[in-house]
C-alpha cells in the first residue's frame, strides 16, 4: 500500500510541476480505478479567477476544500474551482478533496503572491513645461496609480509583444512662477510605494543678480578662482552658486530653463544659501569654457524660478606647480598600470600622491597619501623616504605604521631601506608627461642606486612587517591623463 502511495504522491507532484511550467494546468490522468482526474489547471496569478478539473467516474462526484478561500461547484463530472484576488507577495496552497462512491483523491490548489521586479521609481524634480517620466516594470498582478494634484496625472502602458509594462506620470506646465509638488502613490497588490513629485515654476532671469568672475586670488594662502555675486536692491530670496563646465551644457541638449531645474539646481538642494552679496571660491579651474549660475530657493528647498547666469572663459599659462596637479597614468614595471592622483597641499611647497603601488584613495582613505616636495628652481617633486601613510591599532601586534620606503638589490634580493633619505626625484618631460627615477642611498656596506619603492606595514615597536603585493620600479614613465 506505501508504495501506491509513494506512486500517486509522485504522480501528483509531477503534475503540479507541468501546471507551472506551461502555465496551463494540463494534469495526466491520475486517480483511483473509478475516479480518475482527467484535466485540471489549478495554478492562479494574484488576480484569481476560476478553473476547472475534469473527473472521469461513474459515480456521482463531490468536491470539498480545505481553504476557505478556495471554493468549489460540482456539475456533473466537472468541478469549478475559484479564488479571489490576492494581494499578498506569498504564494498560498489549498487541498481539494474529491470523492465518487468509494473512491478519494485531492488536488492542490496553488495562487501564486505577487510579484514585482525591474521597478525603479525615484522622486522626480521637473522644469515647469509639460513632461512625461517612465517607470518599466514587470509585475504578474495589476498596478494602479494616482496623484494627490489634478495637474499630475498617471496611466499604466501595457507592453507591446513583451511583458514589460510602464508606469506613466504626466506633468502640465506650471504657469507660476511659484514651484509646486505632488505625490504619486502606487501598489500592485501589497507592493507599494510613493514617487515625490516637484515642479519648478516659471524660470525667470533676473537682473537683480549679478555674476562676474574676478579671477585669482588668495585665500588661506591657496590659489583660488573668485565668482563674485552682486545683489542689488529687490529682495528676490536665498540663491546658491554652481559653476559648470560649458561643454556639460551644451551635451545635455537641454534648455537653459530646464537643465538648470534638472541638473544644477539637485546638485544645490543642500547647498549654503544666502541673499547677500558674496564672493565664491573655487580652486582653480582648468583652461576651458565655464558656466557660473545663481539658482533662487525658497524656504522649502524648492527652486523659486529665479536665475542669472555668467558664461565665462579660463585661458591661462600654467604655473610649474600647477602642471603637476591632475591624474597620471604610470605603468608600475609588473605589467600594470596605476593612477597616481596628484593633489595640492601648500602651493608652490608640496604635493599628495595616491595611487602609489595600486594603493587608492578607496583603500587607503581620501586623506591618505605620499607627500612630495616641489622644487621650484628645477619644478621637480622630491619624494622621500619613510613616510607614515596612515596608522592604526592591532588586536595583536599593537601600533601598526603604513609607510612608503625605497628598495635596492642586494645580495640578489629586493630590499627595502629604513632611514631618512630621498627615494627620488619625478621630472616634468612636457607638459604632460613626467618621470621619475631613483636616487642613490648610502650604508654602511656602500652606496646603493634606489630601484623602486614599495609600501610597508611597520609594527612601531620593532619586528613584525609585511609589504604590498607590487613595487613601483624606477624607471617609472608618466602621462598625464
Amino acid at each position: 500500500m506505501k508504495k501506491i502511495l509513494y506512486f500517486l504522491t509522485a504522480i501528483l507532484t509531477l503534475g503540479m510541476l507541468a501546471a507551472c511550467d506551461n502555465g496551463e494546468g494540463d494534469i495526466i490522468s491520475y486517480g483511483n480505478k473509478d475516479l480518475k482526474v482527467k484535466e485540471a489547471n489549478l495554478l492562479f496569478g494574484p488576480q484569481g479567477g476560476t478553473n476547472t478539473i475534469t473527473i472521469e467516474s461513474s459515480n456521482p462526484v463531490t468536491a470539498t476544500s480545505g481553504s476557505s478561500w478556495a471554493s468549489v461547484a460540482v456539475n456533473g463530472n466537472e468541478v469549478s474551482v475559484t479564488v479571489p484576488a490576492w494581494s499578498s507577495n506569498e504564494s498560498r496552497y489549498a487541498k481539494i478533496t474529491l470523492k465518487a462512491g468509494n473512491e478519494t483523491t485531492s488536488v492542490t490548489v496553488q495562487q501564486s503572491g505577487v510579484l514585482v521586479k525591474d521597478f525603479n521609481p525615484e522622486d522626480i524634480s521637473a522644469p515647469g513645461k509639460p513632461i512625461s517620466y517612465d517607470f518599466p516594470f514587470i509585475s504578474n498582478a495589476v498596478m494602479t496609480a494616482s496623484a494627490d494634484v489634478d495637474w499630475i496625472t498617471t496611466s499604466i502602458v501595457k507592453g507591446v509583444d513583451t511583458n514589460v509594462d510602464t508606469l506613466r506620470v504626466s506633468l502640465e506646465a506650471n504657469d507660476s512662477i511659484d514651484p509646486r509638488s505632488g505625490v504619486v502613490s502606487y501598489a500592485s497588490g501589497s507592493y507599494d510605494g510613493t514617487i515625490k513629485v516637484s515642479q519648478a515654476g516659471a524660470m525667470v532671469r533676473i537682473d537683480n543678480w549679478t555674476i562676474t568672475y574676478e579671477g585669482v586670488t588668495k585665500v588661506e594662502g591657496k590659489s583660488r578662482d573668485d565668482i563674485l555675486v552682486t545683489v542689488g536692491e529687490e529682495d528676490y530670496g536665498k540663491y546658491a552658486l554652481a559653476v559648470v563646465p560649458a561643454s556639460q551644457y551644451k551635451a545635455s541638449g537641454l534648455y537653459i530653463d530646464d537643465f538648470i531645474v534638472m541638473v544644477v539646481a539637485p546638485t544645490l538642494a543642500k547647498s549654503e544659501k544666502t541673499a547677500e552679496t558674496e564672493h565664491f571660491y573655487y580652486p582653480k579651474f582648468q583652461n576651458g569654457d565655464y558656466i557660473a549660475f545663481a539658482v533662487g530657493f525658497n524656504d522649502d528647498g524648492l527652486t523659486s524660478g529665479y536665475y542669472q547666469y555668467l558664461e565665462f572663459t579660463i585661458d591661462r599659462e600654467k604655473s610649474p606647480y600647477e602642471k603637476w596637479l591632475g591624474t597620471w597614468s604610470v605603468p608600475r614595471g609588473d605589467g600594470n598600470t596605476d593612477e597616481w592622483i596628484i593633489t595640492e597641499i601648500t602651493e608652490d611647497e608640496s604635493v599628495k600622491i595616491q595611487g602609489i603601488c595600486g594603493v587608492s584613495p578607496d583603500w587607503m582613505g581620501n586623506d591618505a597619501g605620499a607627500v612630495a616636495q616641489f622644487d621650484p628652481e628645477t619644478g621637480m617633486l622630491i619624494v622621500m623616504n619613510d613616510q607614515v601613510i596612515d596608522s592604526w591599532v592591532d588586536d595583536t601586534y599593537g601600533n601598526l605604521n603604513f609607510t612608503l620606503q625605497g628598495t635596492i638589490n642586494y645580495n640578489g634580493n629586493v630590499t627595502r631601506v629604513g632611514g631618512n633619505y630621498a627615494i627620488g626625484y619625478i621630472e616634468l618631460k612636457s607638459d604632460n608627461t613626467a618621470e621619475m627615477n631613483g636616487l642613490e642611498v648610502t650604508l654602511s656596506v656602500g652606496s646603493f642606486p634606489i630601484r623602486g619603492m614599495r609600501y610597508f606595514g611597520i609594527v612601531s615597536a620593532g619586528g613584525l612587517s609585511w609589504s604590498t603585493i607590487t613595487e613601483q620600479v624606477f624607471p617609472a614613465k608618466m602621462t598625464l591623463k
